[in-house]
């Protein structure tokens, strides 16, 4: 499954960027973005099918390389996971950009691999995982959850 991505903010704003649901926009807040802070090159935000700010939902880092606008950047995560989502509620990171830097510096090569020498954004399912295997291998994401495996 493909989801789709809303970028909330990027390395290009220094402030925070806070999204406006009644008018699908974006405004700066006073205060300095956490992500530019701590030189988080990727842009984050989240998974548009799962919800939208303030009500639930669950944020999302995309891994790219190409730039990224603030909104929509759709197709852009093959069997996408949330993975910072997991740090934020077990208590490891006190908040989502930190969470997000700890993905990405865990995690490197689960980095999307499209083949055609393009780079592209997102996760997959399992390291190594593809449309052409019946069932992925999931261990790295059982243990980015925390899920043992019955004996």
């Amino acid at each position: 499954m493909t989801y789709t991505a809303k970028i909330e903010q990027t390395k290009d704003y220094k402030k925070r960027m806070h999204y406006m649901p009644n008018t699908d926009t974006f405004e700066e807040k006073d205060c300095d973005s956490l992500s530019n802070i701590r030189n988080v090159p990727f842009p984050s935000g989240w998974i548009k099918e799962s919800g939208t700010p303030p009500c639930s939902h669950l944020d999302v880092i995309v891994v790219t390389d190409e730039p990224c606008e603030l909104g929509v950047k759709p197709d852009c995560m093959d069997d996408a996971v949330a993975i910072a989502e997991s740090y934020v509620k077990s208590g490891k990171n006190e908040d989502i950009n930190s969470a997000l830097s700890a993905v990405v510096k865990k995690y490197p090569d689960m980095k999307a691999d499209v083949g055609d020498s393009k780079k592209q954004g997102g996760f997959k399912v399992g390291a190594g995982s593809s449309d052409k295997e019946e069932k992925p291998d999931n261990s790295r994401l059982d243990n980015a959850f925390g899920i043992k495996k019955k004996k």
